[in-house]
This record gives structure tokens, C-alpha cells and sequence, in this order.
């Protein structure tokens, strides 16, 4: 019984120094409340576990959650890259908008005279892992020309 006291309360302690860790790494925003609700359900599992054992020694809370918890393997595969290619698709098109604005800003500042149309073609290449640039049209609106 000593053990069971002490096995009980280092879960506890555990479970107390984990929620305050928890707590003081949280920013503080409207998600704070729900995380607290959340972390306050775990420190009565943990604490109501062992009483629950005591009554009936068949059922472990921790095993039932478990047991009636239910990940779709598949619906997660799909969300999963569902996400990454949008992902990849919204990184690509800030990728090329940003590498069109520098390209101009660099033109303007050597050009001052000039006007230029830039435009950028970027494609994600899952081998390697990075995005190239496919291609890259400057159009100079003013018959001036450029030089080396």
C-alpha cells in the first residue's frame, strides 16, 4: 500500500511540474483558457486513476481512453497531404512573388529610367526537396537600352 501511495503520488508531482511547464511556455491569447481546461482534465485522470483501481481493480482509465479513441488512418494520410501540398502550392507562390519584387526593386535601382515587367515561374521538385525557378521574363517598358 506504501508503494501504491508513492507510486501515486510521484505521478502526481509529475503531472503538476508538467502542466505549470506547459503553462509558463504558453503565450498569453485566447488558446490559454482551452489549454488550462485541457491540462486540468489530465490531473484529474491522473489523480481519479488510482482511486478507480482501488474500487475495481479491472478498469484502467488510461486503457479505455485508448482503447475508445479512434484515428482514421487513412483520413489522416489525407489530411496530412492535403495540408502539404497546400502548403507547397502557397510557399511557391510567395516564393515567386517575392523573387518577382526583388528582381524589380534590383532593376529599379540600377534603371531609374526604366520601367520593367518581371515575371517568375516556380516549380516544387520533391526530390530534392526545393523549389526552382523555371523561368524568368524581364520586359523593359521604355526603348531605352540596358547595358552590361
Amino acid at each position: 500500500m506504501i508503494e501504491f501511495m508513492k507510486v501515486w503520488v510521484v505521478n502526481i508531482s509529475i503531472g503538476v511540474f508538467f502542466i505549470l511547464a506547459i503553462e509558463m511556455i504558453m503565450p498569453s491569447n485566447s488558446l490559454k483558457k482551452y489549454v488550462k481546461f485541457i491540462l486540468g482534465l489530465i490531473l484529474m485522470v491522473i489523480i481519479i486513476n488510482p482511486i478507480v483501481k482501488l474500487f475495481n481493480g479491472d478498469i484502467d482509465i488510461n486503457a479505455l481512453i485508448q482503447k475508445n479513441s479512434y484515428v482514421d488512418k487513412n483520413e489522416y494520410k489525407n489530411s496530412y497531404n492535403e495540408y502539404k501540398y497546400k502548403n507547397i502550392e502557397n510557399t511557391s507562390q510567395v516564393f515567386q512573388y517575392n523573387l518577382q519584387n526583388k528582381i524589380m526593386d534590383k532593376l529599379k535601382s540600377k534603371y531609374k529610367d526604366n520601367k520593367f515587367d518581371v515575371k517568375a515561374k516556380i516549380k516544387y521538385d520533391e526530390l530534392t526537396n526545393s523549389f526552382l525557378i523555371i523561368n524568368l521574363d524581364i520586359g523593359v517598358k521604355k526603348d531605352a537600352l540596358i547595358k552590361k
